[in-house]
């Protein structure tokens, strides 16, 4: 199947929620995604948890609890889904756009992706 598709990568000076320093904006058929990711020079391949609680809790100052109810992150429950690799990650949904914070399927890396309503 083909799918019309057309990526604009975006090196950010400034760094979202305190991690995020690179965006993607994807344009396929006819809808919009903006894809936040990390870019290092460090090329080990990992994630402090210290980050993934920094993430989350500035995603909730900012957008308040997620479509599941929870708020700040919470080292006992997910610590382990974390490290197992079965964290499901934050959702948000809004009149405009979409927004889910989670690891992504392919590299793994912590990211957001934002659906753009039309």
């Amino acid at each position: 199947m083909h799918k019309d598709r057309h990526t604009t990568t975006i090196k950010t000076f400034h760094s979202f929620l305190g991690y995020f320093n690179r965006i993607d904006k994807i344009q396929q058929d006819d809808k919009t995604y903006l894809y936040f990711y990390r870019r290092t020079k460090n090329y080990s391949n990992f994630c402090f948890l210290r980050e993934y609680e920094l993430v989350v809790n500035n995603a909730v100052n900012l957008f308040g609890i997620d479509q599941f109810l929870r708020g700040e992150f919470d080292w006992d429950k997910e610590k382990s889904l974390i490290q197992s690799d079965k964290r499901e990650g934050r959702f948000w949904d809004f009149e405009d756009f979409t927004l889910k914070l989670e690891n992504n399927v392919g590299s793994k890396e912590l990211s957001i992706l934002i659906s753009m309503t039309d």
